[in-house]
């Protein structure tokens, strides 16, 4: 008798739990369906969960069931927030404040943070805001500990917005806002640069290279984005000032006039192109050039920027030897490769041969880099080359 009081004992037991987990799976699953009858659904099946009752307070944003929520659960930062945007909505500022605030004291993440720093920004109160944002920034971390980390883009709009807006914040003091380290400063340079914020960006260069993680590749290429923004900016001699530091710290290679450092294709480096029909090859000291016979009638093998000195006269020295390119039936005559030398985008100076010597040219006033290439045009009443060219240095040198 006594163990079939306990096999029905069990039998009910088991099947409350399976009640109970069903019931619990179902409002969940209603709770997370997204609209407001179903979150009736699920508060019918479990009428005690406050987690249920918050959602459907914030998802109907029922005030009074709002409070009720906070009241069961005080660290319902969800909750609360919903309640501060209410009250800021309809102009009770000082409700707003408390219950934003209480937010991000029962939530130390990121969320009520950043809805406090937005709130303090609409509000324009800009000393509220400094506290509010530093303390975002602060909660940013490495984009490799996903998905608790957050893009900090907004955060810096947010900022730079709000030193737009009052004058109590100025653009140095933002810099001062940001923790020193990897995950926020080196996006910190990455977004003032990419925002056309130069100075900005130059004043937050030497902290920026000092946290950063060189092996990391998102930094190298940050840092080496900043040497190419202020190639385009024409800011030049800061441009060398970069590039020089990044070679110090081998983030780029040191580069000489013999080719021992490999092309990388950023900043002052060289950049080879692959046009079709024709094969580079790096070798050590030199660069080989390799035509099939099937390149285009025209087309760019080289090319680099260059920085300069305006109205002064240079010389572009180069080595080359082009004895293994064949042209029309093995005669070795002008096999259509040349150094152009130009403005970035305009005015070309000067376009020469390339076989060995040199080239020289004068810059205009307002010349602060230029841009070196070599290039392939097949010769009139000529057959496109077939051959390697060797190339084993190019320099630029300032005429006294």
């Amino acid at each position: 008798m006594v163990q079939v009081i306990l096999r029905v004992a069990l039998f009910v037991l088991c099947s409350f739990v399976v009640w109970r987990t069903t019931g619990l799976a179902v409002a969940d699953h209603l709770a997370h369906d997204g609209s407001a009858a179903d979150f009736d659904r699920a508060i019918d099946l479990e009428p005690g969960d406050e987690s249920l009752l918050a959602g459907r307070a914030i998802f109907r944003s029922d005030e009074g069931a709002l409070k009720k929520a906070v009241a069961m659960n005080p660290l319902d930062a969800a909750a609360w927030m919903t309640l501060g945007l209410r009250a800021e909505s309809r102009g009770d500022a000082a409700e707003a404040e408390r219950d934003l605030v209480q937010a991000a004291a029962v939530d130390h993440t990121f969320k009520p943070a950043w809805t406090l720093a937005n709130y303090y920004f609409r509000a324009n109160q800009p000393e509220k805001f400094r506290g509010a944002i530093a303390r975002c920034l602060s909660l940013i971390e490495p984009k490799d500990i996903q998905p608790v980390s957050f893009d900090p883009t907004p955060v810096f709009d947010l900022c730079w917005h709000q030193t737009e807006s009052s004058k109590s914040i100025l653009a140095k003091s933002i810099l001062d806002l940001v923790p020193r380290r990897e995950q926020t400063l080196v996006p910190y340079l990455k977004y003032l640069y990419a925002t056309d914020r130069t100075d900005a960006a130059l004043e937050a260069w030497p902290e920026a290279l000092r946290v950063a993680n060189y092996a990391s590749p998102a930094d190298a290429d940050a840092l080496i984005g900043f040497s190419e923004h202020l190639i385009r900016a024409n800011r030049i001699p800061e441009a060398v000032e970069v590039w020089n530091e990044l070679a110090e710290r081998k983030i780029v290679p040191a580069e000489d006039p013999g080719f021992s450092a490999p092309a990388i294709g950023r900043g002052f480096s060289w950049r080879i192109e692959h046009p079709p029909g024709v094969y580079v090859t790096e070798a050590p000291r030199t660069l080989k050039f390799e035509f099939t016979g099937d390149e285009a009638e025209d087309c760019e093998l080289l090319w680099k920027f260059a920085p300069v000195s305006p109205e002064r006269t240079w010389r572009l020295v180069w080595q080359a030897d082009s004895s293994r390119v064949l042209a029309n039936a093995g005669h070795e005559a002008d096999a259509g490769f040349r150094f152009e030398i130009g403005e970035p985008a305009g005015k070309v100076f000067a376009t020469c041969p390339a076989r060995p010597g040199s080239c020289e040219f004068k810059t205009s006033s307002g010349t602060r880099s230029v841009r070196l290439s070599l290039r392939y045009t097949r010769a009139p009443g000529m057959t496109r080359v077939k051959g390697i060219l060797v190339l084993s240095s190019v320099r630029l040198e300032l005429r006294p």
